[in-house]
């Protein structure tokens, strides 16, 4: 993967992590597990 591609994924993860946050009616006990593994892969 290059930087481009890397920095493609890390977007749409982040978006994809926000759209959860957002869009549902989860408090931040039920979102917090998959918002951590996103974090998780980050680093």
């Amino acid at each position: 993967m290059d930087n481009k591609a890397i920095k493609n994924l890390e977007s749409d993860l982040w978006e994809a992590a926000d759209l959860l946050r957002q869009g549902s009616k989860l408090t931040s006990q039920q979102y917090c597990m998959p918002v951590l593994g996103l974090l998780f892969l980050r680093y």
